[in-house]
């Protein structure tokens, strides 16, 4: 019998660009779900009427995993939520290699951050018959046992400042009609 390695999956989601827009008044209300070694799905919140969500979420899971070169990939679908009675419209998704994750030590999590995220290309059934991307990484961290609580996933979101931008136009040339 092979042994299997107790693991915490941290796959961090940011956010979403130039999804494609199904509802008729040319934006969406995407969600992302995110399936992994036959576990129960889990969902992001939905993003009201947008092509470009932030998402700024983090979904983990518990698992017990065999040698990383034979883990099995993570599915992250996107859908369009639509009010009953139509059900939700599929927008893409896309499958991440988990032996492609950074593998964190449960001693750097205080002081560390997520890994550096990267921009994946959805698909609807293969790499290029959709449009959009989304934001994410993805961390496994190793646990000494299966019931080893880990520190809290630091936040994503970035910091933000209220401002007001002033634009002052003083004047045009050449318009054409």
């Amino acid at each position: 019998m092979q042994h299997r390695t107790p693991y915490e999956l941290r796959v961090h989601i940011y956010q979403g660009r130039h999804l494609p827009a199904p509802d008729f008044n040319g934006l969406c209300d995407p969600y992302i779900k995110v399936h992994f070694n036959g576990l129960e799905g889990r969902e992001t919140e939905r993003q009201n009427k947008t092509c470009d969500p932030k998402f700024y979420t983090t979904i983990t899971f518990d698992c017990a995993l065999p040698a990383i070169e034979y883990a099995p990939q993570i599915n992250l679908q996107v859908w369009d939520h639509d009010l009953p009675p139509k059900s939700p419209d599929y927008i893409g998704c896309f499958n991440y290699e988990l032996k492609n994750a950074e593998l964190s030590r449960p001693d750097d999590l205080d002081e560390g951050s997520p890994p550096d995220p990267k921009w994946f290309q959805l698909m609807r059934e293969q790499p290029g018959d959709s449009e959009g991307e989304i934001l994410a990484s993805f961390e496994l961290i190793p646990k000494d046992t299966p019931d080893q609580e880990l520190a809290k996933s630091p936040r994503l979101k970035p910091t933000t400042t209220k401002a007001t931008v002033e634009i002052i136009a003083l004047g045009m040339r050449n318009m054409q009609p």
